[in-house]
């Protein structure tokens, strides 16, 4: 249950920030949302480091893991944020959303592929029944949608 709690936050978290970015998307272009999103991000997360954890391990990381991270979040915030918020204007929040549902199948192939980790039958399974969920989400028929 402990992993299981942090988990259901970030999916709550993120089911408001869906909302709240699609909103925003309204008023401005997906392009200046993300740059917004990146600089805030970092901004806001470096100091909770820096407060909590202390310069340490900024000045203490080796370069190559700053590098490594810094690709990491602009791979994820410019490609990940920058065509979820595409897709947020062109099929609404809800659908992106739960498009979004396909994620554990990549993350799991991309960890088979590059890293080597085993994929057990079970796991298999529970991935092909997300993915028929999410295609059921995101092909379905709009007609008598609650509004």
């Amino acid at each position: 249950m402990v992993g299981v709690l942090p988990a259901l936050g970030a999916a709550l978290g993120f089911a408001v920030f869906q909302v709240v970015n699609a909103r925003a998307l309204t008023r401005i272009d997906v392009y200046r949302g993300t740059r917004v999103l990146l600089v805030m991000g970092t901004l806001a997360l470096g100091t909770i480091t820096v407060v909590t954890e202390g310069i340490t391990l900024w000045t203490a990381a080796p370069a190559r893991a700053l590098v490594m991270s810094a690709t990491a979040g602009m791979l994820h915030y410019f490609l990940g944020w920058t065509f979820l918020g595409l897709a947020q204007q062109r099929i609404g929040a809800a659908r992106a959303g739960a498009l979004l549902g396909a994620v554990p199948l990549f993350g799991a192939l991309l960890a088979w592929g590059f890293l080597g980790e085993p994929l057990v039958t079970l796991q298999v399974v529970g991935l092909v029944v997300v993915v028929a969920g999410v295609a059921i989400i995101a092909t379905g028929n709009r007609k008598g949608a609650v509004r």
